[in-house]
């Protein structure tokens, strides 16, 4: 990845802060680098560190500020896969994605 690139050829670790931020700079146009993103964290032997609700808070956001509920919702779905504890923030950013999406009735 582009943040894994820049930080190794500084030899510098990502901590879940700089994944999070990345995460959350793509909202909208770059929700697919938002998704890489997630999906790289916990890999590489703890090189990279696990995702944390702040993590699967701001992917969701990314998907649903790009008008793709769809992804926002099997995130959510998928919290327990990357051990994520859900908390108000990823509840909230499951229901805004449902708004955004008009799918209300998922948010029941």
């Amino acid at each position: 990845s582009l943040l894994g690139q820049g930080l190794a050829e500084r030899q510098l670790t990502p901590d879940v802060l700089s994944f999070n931020s990345a995460i959350s700079s793509c909202a909208g146009k770059s929700w697919e680098v938002a998704l890489d993103l997630f999906g790289q964290m916990g890999t590489q032997d703890g090189c990279i560190p696990k995702p944390d609700a702040v993590s699967l808070s701001a992917a969701m956001s990314a998907c649903a500020a790009a008008q793709r509920w769809e992804q926002a919702v099997e995130l959510f779905g998928g919290a327990q896969e990357h051990r994520v504890q859900l908390d108000v923030m990823a509840f909230s950013a499951a229901i805004g994605a449902c708004e955004k999406g008009q799918q209300s009735e998922r948010i029941a």
